[in-house]
């Protein structure tokens, strides 16, 4: 998103454009902030599986409970610097 990572990569209508093609399991890693508001665009997308960066946002259990309310396999992340405690 240019600010959570400083790349650019694809939206969700390249997701859209992709799924017709890709027969395997999609897993779309979302590397921006905040996620929350991009999530029903991707599950909508075809998106098989979202995931999200802990860091991304305040509040990951709600991220998780927004991306298993699309009817998609949630993912989380963690970047390497990130403590586990």
């Amino acid at each position: 998103d240019g600010h959570f990572v400083p790349n650019l990569t694809f939206g969700p209508q390249a997701v859209k454009a992709f799924r017709p093609h890709v027969k395997t399991f999609m897993d779309v890693h979302l590397m921006i902030a905040p996620v929350d508001p991009y999530i029903e665009a991707y599950a909508e997308a075809g998106s098989d599986m979202i995931t999200a960066h802990v860091e991304a946002g305040p509040h990951i259990h709600r991220t998780v409970q927004a991306i298993k309310a699309q009817g998609v396999k949630a993912g989380v992340s963690l970047n390497p610097g990130t403590p586990l405690e």
